[in-house]
């Protein structure tokens, strides 16, 4: 969409943004006040709790108030959710906007007339961070890392994640094949000794790695599969 138009892409960060939210209706919790609030009020110390009145970072349904939240005031705003996907956002007023929430990750393509009023919109509502437009560097976003060429965007997984795990393995020297599944290999499923503990969490680790990393790498769906078996 924002290849087509010449649209840039911003790239944005919501701070603490799960504490923006407020509870829903009839949902109470409570909590244990923090070390150095232990005498508020005059009562001893761990005598009495708080209620949240606001999400905390920690809690089960932090991500949903704060999504909640964010429906609210785009609502407002006049942005309406796609029916694809309940984390994009478009303007139908506005040239066809969109903005994409990943949690506290934002991502906004509009004509450039509407760039200053969407951020300062946005920013009088949450505290938002601007990162800039996306270019020809390398950006990270969702842990990702993403570039804009004249006509197309890539992505890859960062290369320092992929060198970290190739070192823990011992991997950083061996070759390379044509493919990322080498079909002569046998995998043993009865293997004669099992995992101890701490290889157990190695190998549970690696495989937690390569799923993520699946997301830029369809090509690694196999084999991690395989692994995951």
């Amino acid at each position: 969409w924002a290849l087509q138009r010449g649209w840039r892409i911003l790239l944005g960060d919501v701070s603490v943004a799960f504490l923006h939210a407020m509870l829903e209706k009839g949902d109470v919790i409570y909590v244990l006040p923090p070390p150095t609030e232990s005498s508020t009020c005059g009562r001893p110390a761990g005598k009495f709790l708080w209620e949240l009145k606001r999400a905390l970072y920690g809690l089960r349904k932090a991500p949903k108030y704060f999504q909640n939240f964010v429906h609210q005031q785009l609502s407002k705003f006049g942005w309406r959710v796609s029916r694809a996907d309940p984390q994009l956002w478009i303007h139908d007023e506005r040239d066809g906007a969109m903005i994409s929430f990943h949690a506290d990750d934002i991502m906004l393509t509009c004509a450039p007339e509407w760039e200053d009023i969407i951020c300062k919109e946005l920013s009088s509502v949450m505290k938002v961070k601007w990162l800039g437009a996306l270019d020809e560097q390398w950006r990270k976003y969702l842990g990702f890392e993403w570039r804009r060429k004249p006509n197309s965007f890539e992505q890859r997984v960062p290369p320092k994640y992929i060198d970290k795990m190739l070192d823990e393995f011992g991997f950083q020297k061996c070759r390379k094949v044509q493919t990322p599944f080498a079909g002569s290999i046998e995998l043993n499923r009865q293997p004669e000794h099992t995992l101890g503990p701490l290889e157990h969490a190695r190998y549970r680790r690696l495989v937690g790695r390569l799923l993520w990393m699946k997301a830029a790498r369809p090509d690694m769906a196999y084999a991690v599969k395989e692994l995951s078996r």
